[in-house]
C-alpha cells in the first residue's frame, strides 16, 4: 500500500468495504440499483466470497471460474435476500473464512476481471449503471493515495477516466452526465469535497475541479471528462 499522503489527509474519509455498500449505503452513494445491476458490480470487482456465498447463487462458467448469480425474482425493497445469501467482502477479505481476493482469485475459483462488456436493451439502466461502476471505480482510486505509484507508473503522469460516444454531446448526455449528477448528489462525494476545499484555501492552489464538463483529481493524478 501507498503511504499515507500526509498533505491531503483523507484518512477521516471513510472508504467503503465493497461495490454493494458503496452503492446503497447512506454514508456513499444512497442509491437503489436493481438487483441485476448489483450482482455485475459485485463480479466485476470480486467483492464476494465463492466459499462462503449460498451456493444456489453462485454459477460456473466455461473456465471453471465462479461467478454470482442473483435470481431475477429476488427483493430489492431493503436488500435482505441479497445481504442474507452474498457473503461480502470486507476491503476484499471474508469476514467468515478470512480468505482474500487473491487466494480466491489463485485457489477458490473466483474470476479476476478487468473489463466488462455489456450488451443490454433499450431501458436497461446501461448509463446508469455505467455511472454507478465508475464512481466507485473513482472512489476506489481517490483512497489508494498514490495510484500510479500502485500500478507501477511515472509518478508525473496522469490518469484518464474517458467517456466515449459517437458525439461529444452524446458522451455528455448519456454516460458523463448521469455520473456527475450521481456524484453530486452523493454524501460521501460532498463530504471529500469539503476536504479538499480547506486543503485548496489552506495552500492555495487547485487541488481539484467539479464541474459538469470534466472533473478531477490533482493530487490522485486524475482526470475524468467525456469525449
Amino acid at each position: 500500500a501507498s503511504p499515507i499522503d500526509f498533505k491531503i489527509d483523507d484518512r477521516d474519509i471513510p472508504e467503503a468495504k465493497n461495490f454493494f455498500e458503496f452503492a446503497v449505503s447512506k454514508s456513499f452513494l444512497h442509491t437503489h440499483p436493481y438487483p441485476k445491476q448489483i450482482e455485475i458490480g459485485l463480479n466485476l470487482f470480486s467483492d464476494f466470497c465463492p466459499t462462503c456465498t449460498n451456493h444456489k447463487w453462485l454459477r460456473r462458467t466455461h473456465d471453471g471460474k465462479t461467478e454470482l448469480d442473483i435470481p431475477f425474482d429476488t427483493d430489492y425493497v431493503d436488500y435482505g435476500e441479497i445481504q442474507d445469501n452474498v457473503m461480502l467482502l470486507h476491503h476484499g477479505v471474508c469476514p467468515k473464512c478470512k480468505a482474500n481476493k487473491s487466494q480466491m482469485w489463485a485457489t477458490l475459483g473466483l474470476k479476476d476481471l478487468n473489463e466488462l462488456i455489456g450488451v443490454a436493451g433499450q431501458r436497461a439502466g446501461k448509463s446508469w449503471l455505467v455511472a454507478l461502476l465508475s464512481a466507485y471505480t473513482i472512489h476506489r482510486y481517490i483512497k489508494l493515495q498514490n495510484p500510479l505509484r500502485t500500478f507501477g507508473l511515472d509518478s508525473n503522469g496522469m490518469l484518464h477516466a474517458t467517456f466515449t460516444a459517437i458525439d461529444l454531446g452524446q458522451a455528455r448526455r448519456s454516460i458523463f452526465t448521469p455520473l456527475y449528477n450521481m456524484a453530486s448528489d452523493s454524501h460521501w462525494f460532498r463530504e471529500y469535497h469539503a476536504m479538499l476545499d480547506y486543503y485548496q484555501n489552506k495552500f492555495g492552489e487547485e487541488i481539484y475541479h467539479f464541474k459538469e464538463l470534466s472533473f478531477g483529481y490533482n493530487h490522485r493524478r486524475l482526470l475524468i471528462y467525456p469525449a
